[in-house]
């Protein structure tokens, strides 16, 4: 779902509040709220057809299949910005601590 920009503030009260119920979860799974805008563009999707597929425009565009071209080349056809995966810490550390 996109949010325009009247929903912006009720939008983060929503999301520092579901971040708040759900902090009792923090020993089974990695939270990581994020803004659209922190989004659209760093994270890759694929289909069930094996194509990269990205929403930045609001509506689904596909790379060919990665298969047949390569992740290198599938990539350069959909929205993708590995620049802005990486500034927003889109490389998590997943293994959970156990207390």
């Amino acid at each position: 779902m996109i949010f325009d920009s009247c929903c912006v503030s009720s939008f983060n009260q929503q999301t520092i509040k579901f971040t708040f119920r759900h902090q009792r979860l923090a020993n089974i799974t990695v939270m990581v709220p994020e803004s659209n805008s922190q989004i659209i563009g760093s994270y890759t999707m694929v289909d069930p057809a094996g194509r990269f597929f990205d929403d930045a425009s609001g509506c689904h565009h596909y790379s060919r299949p990665i298969l047949n071209i390569g992740v290198k080349e599938a990539l350069h056809e959909v929205n993708y910005d590995f620049q802005k995966f990486h500034s927003r810490g889109g490389n998590y550390d997943w293994e959970i601590v156990k207390q």
